[in-house]
């Protein structure tokens, strides 16, 4: 079950950097089924890990840490995002790759599409 985990991953930004309602929405998707195999998956192995009586404080630990470990992953991303436009334009170039890719192409790439190759935020 985990092999989908990468394949999903995959697509999740192809489909998420769509003009397309219906196909941004298959990004959703994909990347709340990507949430449910890992999470899941992190989840029974606490269990397989910890006695019985220990359950609840491991699962707590898990919690804060996971967040933690999201909050400060977001942050830097943010930081990074904000401090080197030359990040921001690679990223948005890989954007405008993907939806060059086979999955991205199907997307409705009408005239109001700011991804299009050129676009740079002011």
């Amino acid at each position: 079950m985990l092999i989908a985990v990468p394949i999903l991953s995959a697509i999740v930004p192809v489909l998420a950097f769509t003009t397309t309602a219906g196909l941004a929405l298959a990004g959703v998707l994909a990347w709340g089924a990507v949430l449910g195999l890992q999470e899941s998956t992190m989840r029974a192995a606490v269990a397989d890990l910890v006695p019985t009586a220990r359950r609840g404080t491991a699962y707590g630990v898990f919690a804060a840490g996971f967040g933690a470990a999201t909050f400060a992953g977001g942050a830097l991303a943010g930081a990074l995002y904000d401090q080197h436009t030359d990040l921001r334009d690679h990223f948005q170039r890989l954007a405008a790759t993907a939806r060059r890719s086979p999955v991205g192409a199907s997307a409705n790439d009408g005239p109001e599409s700011k991804y299009k190759e050129g676009y740079s935020e002011p």
